[in-house]
């Protein structure tokens, strides 16, 4: 028994991620199955791809990682101890489809989240300790959480021999579970206070049918609650898909900076935020073009807030990515021009930032899986476009003429990808043709200046640059040149007469920026950011 106890609480055991992730995966997909049968839809069929595929996951990953911080808080053991201990307790969760259908003779029992309203959070916490069940939390599943808590408390009184400590982690334990149970409920909130209801139930129900989600959905199929009761549930997963996302993304990350510092700092310095600002400000074209044509998009809607924040962060992981996959195809360019990239400084090694890429990977495909299939398609749209601009075989940014192209493929793709996150009609024609051809343009313009710092790497690697194809100077003036023609002359086209003013004073900065002796990026980031911003103040 000692030994296997040991096993158990104190496996130093080398971990391998991809078998804690399989094994997790595992778990959850088993559950799924067994719940198909012991809290099955009302269609008879079994569970929709993306809640089997998407939803639980998350969910369930997002469940596991609070556990693994919580017994990180506590004790202050190693990763490799908690995760080979926390797979072992997450077997309990296979217990309630189990424990539920032998109780009800096989008729089973049916699991939901809870609707709550801040005025009952205190009374719902209680009585929820309550091992009977509780509309949607079933016996079986106070079974599982009861043994998941005991195995958690054991492992933090064995880490450090103190039962008030065991137990106030307990009592968090359970607190994060109350806290998932009654998720939506925090989606309700703003419909309550604006509408005065006491039922958190017809407040989410509302807030979903103000939602984009909700409004795209029935330009496709019209859909009716009392025509379709499996309507509601179907719909609520995904906004719920989408906060778990960012539950389970900001403690992989909170994770990542505790076990690994020294490779976050180094992570932290490589992250690009102009960059990342400036693909926001291309995202927001399309939202804002999305605006002008149908007015009023409910942007104060929990649920549509929560859609906007996913999407931005998406936006932010796919440059990171593109980062990482662009960096390690660059080392050669970068031992000359860019002396501070991880990998130059040899702070990362080849397989840490493999490594990387991939989970940035693994964030990115399971955040776009919780968008609509527009935003999703063309999301990896995008990223295949920066994919083939940098890697081998094809590397066609060794070129100017392909990286332009590619670079403004990728803009109008992003763009149109906010303009569908918030657009009601999710027709491909409904984004207008001429604005993909503006910015697709106008950014592929642009994008070379970006090249100007890498000039003599790109040189000696015979990367043909603008700045290496027609000389470094040359290429200034004439990217300036491109700058001030998209300064001056994009308020004209747009009809927006009262910026002309203003985008020639920019214009004339631009150019001293570029044939400035002391050239610097950073400078051309904040100009053009002063210039979008304005675009959007002055359009009417």
């Amino acid at each position: 028994m000692s030994t296997f106890l040991k096993n158990l609480f104190e496996n130093e055991k080398p971990i391998v991620f991809h078998k804690i992730a399989l094994s997790l995966l595992g778990i959850i997909l088993l559950r799924s199955f067994l719940e198909n049968f012991s809290s099955p839809l009302n269609s008879g069929y079994f569970f929709p791809p993306k809640e089997i595929y998407i939803f639980f996951p998350i969910y369930y990953i997002s469940v596991f990682l609070s556990f693994a911080l919580l017994l990180y808080f506590f004790t202050k053991r190693s990763l490799t101890r908690i995760l080979n201990f926390e797979i072992k307790i997450f077997l309990f969760v296979l217990i309630p489809p189990i424990l539920d259908l032998l109780i009800t003779s096989g008729k089973g029992d049916h699991m939901n989240f809870i609707m709550a309203t801040p005025n009952n959070f205190i009374y719902i916490f209680l009585k929820l300790l309550n091992p009977l069940g509780f509309g949607g939390i079933t016996t079986g599943i106070h079974a599982a959480a009861y043994l998941i808590i005991t195995g958690l408390f054991l492992f933090i009184y064995r880490s450090t021999k103190k039962i008030t400590q065991s137990i106030i982690g307990s009592i968090i334990a359970y607190i994060i579970l109350f806290i998932y149970a009654i998720s939506p409920s925090f989606l309700a909130i703003s419909q309550l206070l604006k509408t005065g209801q006491t039922s958190a139930a017809n407040a989410y129900q509302q807030t979903i049918e103000n939602s984009w989600l909700w409004m795209q959905q029935a330009t496709i199929t019209p859909i009716s609650i009392s025509e379709n009761i499996n309507a509601l549930e179907y719909f609520s997963d995904i906004p719920m898909a989408q906060l778990f996302f960012l539950t389970m993304s900001f403690q992989l990350f909170l994770l990542f900076i505790i076990y690994y510092p020294k490779l976050w700092l180094s992570m932290k310095t490589n992250l690009r935020p102009l960059r990342v600002i400036f693909w926001f400000f291309i995202s927001g074209t399309g939202i804002f073009i999305a605006k002008n044509i149908y007015a009023d998009l409910s942007f104060s809607n929990s649920i549509n807030l929560l859609s906007m924040i996913v999407f931005m962060f998406l936006i932010a992981l796919n440059i990171w990515l593109a980062v990482c996959i662009n960096d390690a195809e660059d080392t050669e360019i970068d031992l000359l021009s860019n002396f501070n990239r991880p990998l130059i400084k040899n702070e990362f090694t080849i397989s840490q930032w493999n490594k990387l890429t991939l989970f940035l990977l693994f964030l990115v495909i399971i955040g776009v899986s919780t968008m609509n299939t527009n935003v999703s398609f063309l999301f990896i749209v995008a990223q295949l476009s920066y994919y083939m601009y940098s890697s081998f075989p094809l590397r066609l940014k060794s070129n100017f003429v392909s990286s332009s192209l590619l670079i403004g493929i990728a803009a109008a793709t992003i763009s149109m990808a906010g303009f569908f996150l918030v657009s009601p009609d999710q027709h491909t024609l409904a984004f207008p043709a001429s604005a993909i051809l503006l910015i697709g343009l106008v950014v592929a313009l642009i994008s070379n200046f970006k090249d100007i710092k890498d000039f003599t790497g790109d040189s000696s690697a015979k990367i043909q640059t603008m700045p290496v194809f027609f000389g470094l100077e040359k290429s200034k003036k004439i990217i300036a040149t491109f700058f001030t023609f998209i300064i001056i002359f994009l308020p004209y086209i747009l009809k927006i007469k009262n910026m002309l003013f203003l985008s020639i004073i920019l214009s004339v900065f631009i150019l001293y920026l570029f044939t400035k002796k002391n050239y610097q990026e950073k400078y051309i980031f904040l100009l053009m950011f002063i210039y979008f911003f304005s675009l959007f103040i002055f359009y009417k």
